[in-house]
Parts: structure tokens; sequence; C-alpha cells
């Protein structure tokens, strides 16, 4: 668990109490994009995810004891057969707005890439449809541009690379 002055981040597997407001979390996101567009779907995707094996895992964002944010480590992204060749994947990175500029998806990012790290992966991906210059300022590189349900998104991967400092 880290801890960010009054904030944490924690395990959703641990704190399975905060699923339900997490899924609305992001079905008022990405609920217009998302193959699943209610929060039952949302809750049901959420309970896979934190009931796979390693590295299947979602933390959630907490300051003062509310919900803000969340990241998950993914075997294989939900986005239907892109680069299934790849694994594991950082997913669903969301800090709810009243918090956003304040570092805390920086925060969440770093502590999913440590996660996946001590699980012993070198490399992790993402995909993302809106941000790609957050992640490449994190020291994530671009490598491939594809069109996917009816929109554009840019795969991306992060190295760790052994003597060379976490981003």
């Amino acid at each position: 668990m880290a801890t960010l002055h009054r904030e944490r981040i924690v395990s959703l597997r641990q704190d399975r109490d905060r699923l339900s407001a997490l899924a609305s979390l992001h079905q008022a996101e990405w609920g217009k994009i998302s193959p699943f567009k209610t929060v039952a779907q949302h809750e049901e995707k959420l309970r896979f995810r934190i009931s796979g094996p390693p590295p299947s895992e979602t933390y959630v964002l907490l300051i003062k004891d509310e919900l803000a944010g969340s990241v998950s480590l993914l075997q294989h992204d939900d986005i239907a057969g892109v680069r299934p060749d790849l694994s594991p994947w950082l997913a669903s990175l969301l800090v709810v707005p009243k918090h956003r500029g304040r570092g805390y998806g920086r925060q969440l990012v770093a502590h999913c890439v440590e996660h996946a790290w001590q699980l012993g992966f070198s490399t992790l991906y993402l995909y993302t449809h809106t941000h790609p210059e957050f992640y490449i300022g994190l020291g994530w590189r671009v490598i491939e541009h594809r069109g996917v349900r009816g929109g554009n998104v840019t795969i991306m991967e992060h190295r760790y690379e052994p003597g060379k400092p976490k981003r």
C-alpha cells in the first residue's frame, strides 16, 4: 500500500466495499465509449479483474477515505482483439475531476508500474485514446496507432531498465 500525504492507494481486493462506487465512476467516465454500458456491467468487469490470478489487480486512490481514482493491472486489456501478444497492461486510469491536476494520476501509474515490476514483468503496455502525451511524460513510448471501436487509440509501452531511475 502506498501512502500519499493524507492519501493512500489500496487494492480493491482488500477493499471490496468500494466496488459499486468505483463502477459508478467508471460508468460516468467511459460509459459512452466502453463496451460496458451500465454500472452493473462495470461492476462485473471490476469483479472479474480482482478475482483473477496475478497480475490482475485494481488499485483505488483514497483521499480522506473518499474514493478519488483507480488504475488496473491486467494480463490482457478488454480492448477487443488488440495485441493479445502483449502482456501485462495498465488500464482504466481514472482520477475524479475535482482531484485532477495534482499528481494523483502519476502516483497511480507509478504504483501500478512498481507492482508489475515486483511481479517480474520488465515491460508494461497500455492504450489511450486521449492522453498519450501524459504517458510520454512518464517515460512511456508509443509503439502503435490503431483504429478500434470506431476511434483511434495509441498503444504504448514502458520498459524497466535496471540501473535507470524509475519515473
